[in-house]
């Protein structure tokens, strides 16, 4: 991904480059999905990601945004959260 290094510097700068790994583009995602401890998409509009389906398939919950087409499918405090995409301390 030619914005590695810019996604790398954001790390950086905010001290979080120990918690965060990039591994650029992947044709197998699913060691991936099984390695994460959840899905956080804060995305302003999305009409449908697959990638919700694919962390919901691997059993992950996802938190994501009234935004995403996505939504309808997460169950609120069952299998994800829901919540305004620029409510900040809601994502956090």
């Amino acid at each position: 991904d030619k914005d590695q290094p810019r996604y790398q510097a954001l790390a950086k700068s905010l001290n979080c480059e120990a918690r965060v790994r990039f591994f650029g583009m992947q044709s197998e995602t699913l060691p991936f999905y099984q390695m994460a401890d959840g899905l956080l998409l804060p995305t302003l509009y999305d009409p449908f990601p697959n990638v919700i389906l694919e962390a919901m398939a691997c059993g992950l919950p996802v938190i994501t945004t009234t935004g995403c087409g996505g939504a309808e499918f997460i169950v609120d405090g069952h299998n994800g959260y829901v919540c305004d995409a620029l409510d900040i301390p809601a994502l956090q």
